[in-house]
């Protein structure tokens, strides 16, 4: 195995261990009180894996977890709650993350099913990201509709 093998094998390696630690910060998160530190945490997974795929031209990866990065971002500025529903998507993009991270690593192209899934996830998290920029142009509606929000997950 040579060097360049060796560094794709730690990258499935690594990506493979944060996909699972993200999977269970966010399977805890269901039902226990979002934290900062738990939302960093899923920032920084998505970052890393997003970074390491990056360094092997993985786009479709990259592109993807770029967005659900950008979303991560926005839960950390606190401009979008991370509640249930959006638990639930962030799990299926988990999921195709760790599809992408495999296809990717096995050269092989997305299949019409996983490329129709992709762009359905990217749809959703994008509504949320659309969301999120049109009430910023507002910033009297934001902080109340996060106190209403927060009151009906409460």
């Amino acid at each position: 195995m040579n060097d360049l093998e060796e560094v794709k094998e730690l990258f499935i390696s690594e990506s493979s261990e944060i996909l699972q630690k993200m999977e269970t910060t966010l399977l805890f998160l269901e039902t226990n009180p979002v934290t900062d530190d738990k939302i960093h945490e899923l920032f920084r997974s998505i970052h890393t894996i997003k970074g390491s795929a990056s360094i092997f031209g993985y786009e479709e990866t990259v592109n993807f977890t770029h967005v659900a990065e950008s979303l991560l971002d926005k839960v950390r500025e606190k401009e979008i709650i991370l509640d249930k529903p959006l638990i639930s998507l962030l799990l299926d993009c988990r999921d195709h993350i760790s599809d992408l991270v495999e296809y990717a690593a096995n050269n092989l192209v997305l299949e019409e099913g996983m490329k129709a899934n992709q762009t359905s996830l990217l749809s959703r998290l994008q509504s949320y990201l659309t969301n999120v920029n049109t009430n910023s142009e507002n910033k009297e509606i934001l902080p109340e509709k996060l106190e209403v929000t927060k009151s009906v997950t409460s």
